[in-house]
């Protein structure tokens, strides 16, 4: 009997310990980021931050230091990572606002740098490259220019800075629905629209070697329908250095069904994806006392 209660037990300790296992992620990014305060607020003169979570996303609020000089702006900043159904998003707040010279945002830009760049080595990517398909992420850069007056007259500079960043945090990029016997529906997430254009078009193989361009990258509307298939053939589909794999059906079967590809793209799992986690641990729980006590009844007789 204590040998089937202890059993109980450890299933129960197991199932509560695996309601946050989803949050793990995103904990220890705002961890990583709320340790990194300090290094932030020592090499800043004009701000400290302050990092928070919440089930939407990692705040962080700038600061102005008591001490600052009167060169620092009194402007509200922030820096937002939003927490999407499928990615992480980064937005510069500088899209905001309408900024020039005498808004002094260039400390602000230099922070959201700095934070960002945190992010990114957190996630492991490659910031040389604006965008990765098997790494799940593209990166946007721009330069922030203005007038900045001197002695000698006005001078025009520019600070580069990164004006937004997705993730991609489901493994759901690129995958196959809609699968009858001569034809594929292909969804493409959204999160790259905004790069579609650069990227290369959608290619078909039936033997994962040699592959044929089906499309170009115009035509992406979040989703491409490849007609004229055979029944029954395994078909792989790629986009740059990503591939999944897809058999139609045979004529004879009506139903669709939904084939989805795995793929190497590093998984960041949304909180909100264990919101129900709680009520079905207590279920669990219930039922495994439930059990334990008929057990208990089977041996007592």
């Amino acid at each position: 009997m204590k040998r089937i209660v202890l059993w109980g037990l450890l299933m129960c300790f197991l199932d509560f310990n695996n309601v946050w296992a989803k949050e793990v992620n995103y904990q220890e990014l705002y961890s990583y980021l709320e340790n990194n305060v300090k290094e932030a607020n020592d090499s800043n003169t004009c701000y400290d931050s302050e990092v928070s979570m919440s089930d939407s996303g990692i705040l962080i609020n700038y600061i102005k230091k008591a001490n600052s000089s009167s060169l620092c702006s009194d402007k509200n900043w922030s820096f937002k990572l939003n927490f999407k159904e499928k990615s992480l998003e980064y937005s510069s707040y500088y899209f905001r606002i309408e900024a020039d010279a005498s808004d002094k945002i260039v400390e602000f830009l230099n922070l959201d740098n700095y934070w960002l760049e945190k992010v990114i080595s957190f996630l492991n990517i490659d910031a040389s490259k604006e965008y990765s398909i098997k790494g799940g992420y593209n990166i946007m850069r721009e330069y922030y220019k203005y007038i900045d007056g001197s002695e000698y007259g006005p001078v025009y500079k520019e600070v580069p800075f990164y004006s937004c960043l997705n993730y991609l945090t489901s493994e759901d990029f690129l995958y196959a629905y809609n699968v009858d016997a001569n034809s594929v529906t292909l969804n493409l997430n959204n999160v790259f629209h905004s790069i579609l254009f650069s990227m290369a078009a959608v290619e078909r193989s039936t033997d994962n070697i040699n592959f044929v361009k089906i499309n170009a990258p115009y035509d992406y509307a979040g989703e491409y329908k490849d007609v004229g298939l055979l029944p029954n053939t395994k078909y792989y589909y790629r986009l740059e250095d990503l591939v999944i794999e897809v058999t139609t059906l045979d004529n004879k079967i009506n139903d669709n069904i939904s084939n989805s590809g795995g793929n190497d793209i590093n998984n960041i799992e949304n909180p909100q994806t264990g919101e129900m986690m709680p009520w079905l641990s207590l279920i669990a729980f219930i039922l495994g006392i439930v059990f334990i006590k008929a057990r208990i009844k089977i041996y007592s007789k």
